[in-house]
């Protein structure tokens, strides 16, 4: 069992599999409602897919069962690597014997052309300027100096391993305690409910306050034809608790509002319709009139026939406005018709034996919220930063050292000298630093060899 989650394989597995299923929930729709599912699927298809949660896939009990896999997969990994890189950054054994330092991949032998008396310490500034202070080693015949510096950097990679735990961590938090819902306010209405979806089923979900749409605004770009185009749309919302107003503020796109641990964000805008109808017989008769809304049926007297809303279109085509009702007939399939505003006799065409019209629309704005719970919001922030901080540790910060090795003749005086260095990433720049370390040797006095 180690070895499995402690494998690259594994790794490189879950990756691919999560961009695969993640794919899937870009194909098929997720949160819709059930209409739209069998209208785009049928029913048998949308039972599968509804069996396997893909219509709610990201709070799916097997992609939380992926992310928590992969966050073991990522636990083990760190675990297997991680104490031979810790003794090395806090516990390193440093070899300070000559032979150690020819087998460094950067190395460099000096003899000494100039003798001076403090040899040894001009030596170690020339070094000491970019890797502080050394370690030390000496006795009579030889003298060695040590220097490293950003030892702590090979410690990002394991800092950015955390950063990705923290952050699935956070989206476990947002996936089982958040959510997010729906909200749809006439201006004027008060709400104390969400409308979620979930798998394809709408559940209400208790605000535990009130919420009131004072007003709703849209303005429109100054433009020189006749179509307009929305710039922004605003609404005015307060908050009622046990009856008291406790909050006010208005809502702009992008701007939310955020009132105990839930944020209101403007998402969408429409408008209620209700419908003054005039039905009459063909060719005369008496007309009664009706005030339909949207979904309401409303039977006809004196006829076996009822007669529902279904939508209201601000432009259909070139006809104008617009409205689809639905007649239903018993023993007849339904029928779907169109009336028009400016075209008060078009359902004559029909040539049915009753004849609509439509009088008037009596549209009312209403506000579409996003609502939105997102407890693991600021742990996903936290493995953020961490992220940045280990990628910039990691690729930002090489481990380099170097090694000084002096040897002494008879008289005690330096003889040879011999550098040594590597860094465990970015050796091209590290070979410029050491050939500026070389370059500053050769000042004090030495002549490589």
């Amino acid at each position: 069992m180690w070895d499995i989650f402690s494998s690259l394989r594994l790794t490189i597995f879950l990756l691919i599999l999560l961009a695969a299923t993640s794919v899937l929930g870009t194909i098929i729709l997720q949160n819709g409602t059930p209409q739209q599912y069998l209208a785009e699927y049928g029913p048998r298809l949308s039972r599968i897919l509804g069996f396997f949660g893909l219509f709610d896939m990201y709070h799916s009990w097997w992609f939380r069962a992926i992310l928590v896999v992969l966050a073991l997969n990522v636990v083990f990994c760190s675990l297997k690597r991680l104490p031979s890189v810790w003794r090395q950054v806090f516990h390193p054994r440093v070899e300070m014997n000559p032979e150690h330092i020819q087998a460094q991949p950067f190395k460099r032998s000096f003899q000494v052309v100039e003798e001076k008396a403090d040899l040894e310490d001009e030596l170690e500034r020339g070094i000491h300027r970019a890797f502080g202070k050394p370690v030390r080693k000496e006795d009579s015949r030889q003298d060695v100096l040590y220097f490293e510096k950003g030892r702590y950097g090979r410690l990002g990679v394991y800092l950015a391993h955390l950063s990705l735990i923290v952050i699935l961590v956070g989206g476990m938090i947002g996936s089982v305690f958040g959510f997010r819902g729906v909200v749809s306010i006439l201006e004027g209405q008060t709400v104390d409910h969400a409308l979620l979806s979930r798998n394809g089923r709408s559940i209400a979900y208790p605000l535990g306050y009130q919420v009131r749409c004072d007003d709703f605004d849209i303005s429109y770009y100054d433009s020189p034809g006749p179509e307009k185009f929305v710039s922004e749309y605003t609404s005015t919302l307060s908050i009622l608790e046990q009856g008291q107003e406790v909050r006010r503020e208005k809502v702009r796109v992008n701007h939310p509002m955020r009132h105990r641990g839930l944020r209101f964000y403007q998402s969408s805008y429409g408008n209620e319709a209700e419908l003054l109808l005039e039905v009459r017989q063909k060719g005369g008769g008496v007309s009664q009139e009706f005030r339909v809304s949207r979904g309401e049926r409303v039977n006809i007297p004196g006829h076996d026939l009822v007669l529902q809303f279904l939508g209201y279109f601000p432009e259909v085509h070139d006809f104008g406005e617009g409205v689809q009702l639905l007649i239903l007939r018993k023993d007849q399939a339904p029928r779907r018709i169109w009336l028009f505003k400016e075209m008060p006799d078009y359902d004559k065409k029909r040539g049915g034996i009753l004849v609509f019209t439509l009088k008037d629309i009596f549209k009312k704005d209403f506000t579409v919220l996003q609502v939105t719970k997102e407890p693991g919001t600021w742990v996903v922030w936290v493995g953020c930063a961490l992220l940045m901080v280990g990628i910039i540790m990691a690729f930002f910060v090489p481990h380099r050292r170097v090694w000084l090795y002096v040897s002494r003749g008879e008289k005690g005086d330096a003889t040879e000298v011999l550098l040594g260095g590597n860094s465990h990433r970015n050796r091209v720049g590290f070979e410029r630093e050491f050939g500026e370390i070389i370059e500053r040797l050769e000042r004090v006095g030495l002549r490589a060899t």
